[in-house]
């Protein structure tokens, strides 16, 4: 018996048909299983403040699953930075669509122990995540500091 990763992915035409559109029983599926970072000049973008500045660069870069399929990847932390919130749970497209405060908070959680302990503070109060909705079944997850003075976004894309 297949397991449902493995059933999910035995053909590309259930890919194309956009697991965002079915709310699947997505807690098995990850972002990395389902989608790519998009692979353009957009897929990653930041405005604000260096990754540095916020995050405890020596912790996120011991995070043991990069994202290595970045455009203009080495081995970094933005690299690492991308593969922790690849390897969060797959939103469903109602997710999405309501940028679902439960799951902006658990990815809070998560990057919590990243964070350089003199942000922590700011990190509580100021920090918001959100899901955005892309055209082409695409979708964002915007790191936002103090209503937009800094941000990281990441965009992603269904596999094909």
């Amino acid at each position: 018996m297949k397991s449902l990763k493995e059933s999910l992915f035995d053909s590309k035409t259930q890919m194309t048909e956009s697991l965002f559109d079915k709310d699947l029983i997505q807690k098995d599926l990850t972002i990395r299983d389902v989608c790519d970072l998009l692979d353009n000049n957009r897929g990653a973008a930041a405005w604000g403040f260096p990754i540095g500045q916020m995050f405890n660069v020596d912790k996120i870069a011991k995070y043991p699953n990069p994202y290595t399929n970045y455009h203009l990847s080495g081995i970094n932390a933005l690299d690492h930075l991308i593969g922790i919130i690849m390897d969060q749970p797959m939103p469903s497209k109602s997710n999405i669509k309501t940028s679902d405060h439960k799951w902006c908070e658990n990815l809070k959680k998560v990057l919590t122990k990243y964070i350089k302990r003199s942000w922590k503070d700011e990190w509580d109060k100021k920090i918001k995540i959100y899901l955005l909705e892309y055209p082409n079944n695409c979708f964002g997850v915007n790191i936002n500091f103090d209503n937009n003075s800094g941000a990281f976004e990441f965009l992603f894309k269904p596999k094909s």
